[in-house]
């Protein structure tokens, strides 16, 4: 009778021991090889010193009737991933933009007003003019959005040449369904066309499949991926 309760006590003394380890040490190798992180996958993309090619990520448009904010996000930021992944860098529109805050600095310091008394009196009437009639004008960063938030023609493309970009991509993808309930099925598809920095369409890439969730992590990263190593494929 003393014996099993001594087993007793270090089994679970074991079991404890092991729950303490999943707690404090989820990364664990110990956990690796009992299968602990079986569901999880971290992996890293490194901007190589010399990239294949410049790749500029344009509108993705969503044709997906049961619309969700977050999935093209979550595309868009897995393509920039695979994209850096296999060689190639990912030119952000936004870091070859001047700020507007910057641009206002550098007026304000060659702005006569500041030694000039009657043109500082000038210039204030003009500030609150400006400030009147603002909200009937449209900002600048809202301007930006909506001419961005659209698939661009060939000498729009052209037009973005400034970036440095060597190819830029732009596209869309939409999730089907056969509409029957008892035997519902599900279709992916995505289309991403590649654009040389002339602004003519070098390649067009297809991805379809049927029967998987865009938003399983496993299938968002191998459509990705798959786009990815097309491009590499030029």
């Amino acid at each position: 009778m003393k014996n099993r309760i001594l087993n007793h006590k270090f089994i679970i003394f074991h079991i404890a021991t092991i729950c303490s380890i999943v707690y404090l040490f989820p990364g664990c190798s110990i956990l690796s090889s009992i299968g602990f992180d079986k569901f999880t996958n971290i992996r890293s993309a490194d901007k190589p010193e010399k990239a294949k090619s410049q790749i500029m990520i344009g509108y993705i448009e969503n044709r997906d009737l049961r619309f969700d904010p977050y999935r093209i996000k979550n595309f868009v930021s897995m393509l920039r991933f695979e994209i850096i992944r296999s060689g190639n860098a990912v030119i952000q529109s936004d870091d070859s933009v001047p700020s507007q805050e910057g641009s206002a600095n550098k007026q304000g310091s060659s702005n006569p007003a500041s030694s000039n008394p009657v043109a500082e009196t000038d210039t204030n009437v003009q500030n609150a003019m400006q400030e009147m009639t603002k909200s009937l004008q449209p900002s600048a960063p809202a301007a930006k959005q909506e001419k961005s938030n659209k698939l661009l023609s060939e000498s729009e493309i052209k037009g973005l040449s400034s970036f440095g970009f060597d190819y830029y991509l732009q596209g869309s993808f939409s999730l089907a369904d056969n509409g029957n309930i008892l035997d519902k099925k599900t279709a992916t598809l995505v289309f991403i066309d590649v654009f040389d920095r002339t602004g003519k369409m070098v390649r067009t890439i297809s991805y379809t499949s049927e029967n998987k969730n865009f938003s399983d992590a496993d299938h968002l990263k191998d459509i990705c991926s798959n786009i990815a190593d097309k491009l590499n494929k030029r």
